[in-house]
């Protein structure tokens, strides 16, 4: 069926405009499904025409732009426009199908603020969690010409990922889960992307923790495997795994370097770490900073004290990726240490989407040994949703 002779019909109900501002779409209660369609106006799903003639080409003088152009479901859109009706009401809306033209459907909120005595909107809107996951079209109405700025296309990602989403893993069927290491400076088994290193091999105590949480066989490679990894990115290739593990930080294992640097917004990690001065220092996918700690702080090994990350992402590949990683080895073993033993036994409490966590080694007793176990202290430093 060729786009340019079909219509579609979105349901445009005389109460579709709430009077309440940036209003989470899973609350909205003006549209009923298609099916139950009463008042309908016909759309042109390619017409370059304005709103009630065809679906939001931008015809009109109405122009609007997006902060982002790839959201999670409840995040907030930020959207700037000109154009408008000076001091007029405006609407925002987001389709719910774009992934299947020609046909589209639409959820719209009102009482977004009016524009401006010179024709200029700025407003928020929050994508509901029955917006559906996958590329989705956001416009803005002009209510008092019944016209419409031109859509943004955008991608809309699934709810935000929270460490307790990966409950079950454990007994997850052979060759879903990947647990990837950085490879070893003694014989390397192949290149990385520039800028990762080879670690000393102390990262397989860390995903020994791991493998012997898994009742069924996984496989667990290194980051130079291109059958697995690739080898110029450091991202995971596509394969039957819905679960990643990546163990070691971003100067020895590819993969952890590719999820904490990369320009890909729906794979990026909740936070990244990096070196400041003399200090590490942690940032959100925002660049805003969420902690600093002084290099001081994290004694050479064999220390007694270190700072370790645990967090999660749903990445473009619709799968859950766990990243664990000190800033010492001695971090990354105290990271799966704690994920084993504390986090995942009480893992229903974990609904963030990254912890930065302090170990410090007991300073009395059978604990008082330079290795990370039960008699050590483990301290949340921060933790915030993905």
């Amino acid at each position: 069926m060729s786009k340019s002779a079909t219509t579609v019909t979105i349901l445009l109900l005389a109460t579709l405009f709430v009077t309440r501002p940036s209003t989470n779409l899973s609350s909205v209660s003006s549209f009923v499904q298609p099916s139950n369609r009463t008042t309908v106006t016909t759309l042109s799903a390619t017409t370059s025409s304005r709103i009630g003639k065809a679906l939001p080409a931008g015809a009109g003088s109405e122009q609007i732009t997006t902060d982002k152009t790839t959201y999670f479901q409840l995040d907030t859109i930020n959207y700037t426009g000109s154009g408008f009706t000076p001091e007029g009401a405006i609407g925002a809306c987001i389709t719910t199908d774009d992934d299947l033209p020609p046909l589209y459907s639409v959820l719209c909120v009102g009482g977004e603020p009016n524009a401006d005595e010179f024709g200029n909107v700025n407003g928020s809107f929050i994508v509901g969690t029955n917006v559906p996951v996958g590329p989705q079209k956001f416009f803005v109405q002009d209510l008092a010409t019944n016209s419409s700025s031109a859509a943004v296309q955008l991608t809309i990602l699934a709810n935000p990922a929270m460490l307790n989403l990966i409950f079950g893993f454990t007994t997850n069927s052979s060759g879903s889960v990947l647990l990837v290491v950085g490879d070893i400076s003694l014989n390397p088994h192949g290149p990385k992307p520039s800028g990762v290193g080879y670690q000393a091999g102390r990262d397989t105590t860390p995903i020994g923790f791991l493998s012997g949480m898994l009742l069924n066989n996984q496989p667990t490679v290194y980051d130079t495997n291109t059958g697995f990894v690739n080898g110029s990115t450091g991202r995971p290739l596509t394969g039957s795994y819905s679960t990643i593990f990546v163990v070691g930080g971003p100067d020895v294992n590819a993969a952890s370097y590719y999820y904490q640097t990369t320009g890909v917004d729906a794979d990026r990690a909740p936070v990244s770490s990096s070196v400041a001065g003399s200090n590490y220092v942690w940032t959100d996918r925002n660049g805003t900073q969420v902690l600093s700690v002084p290099q001081s702080s994290n004694a050479v090994p064999p220390g007694k004290s270190d700072v370790f990350t645990i967090e999660i992402l749903h990445d473009s590949g619709e799968r859950q990726v766990v990243l664990m990683y000190g800033t010492t080895y001695l971090g990354t073993w105290a990271a799966a240490y704690y994920f084993k033993y504390i986090l995942y036994p009480n893992i229903a409490t974990y609904t963030n989407g990254y912890y930065i966590i302090r170990w410090t080694d007991a300073t009395t007793g059978l604990s008082a040994n330079g290795i990370p176990d039960s008699g050590d202290t483990y301290t949340i430093l921060a933790t915030a949703p993905s």
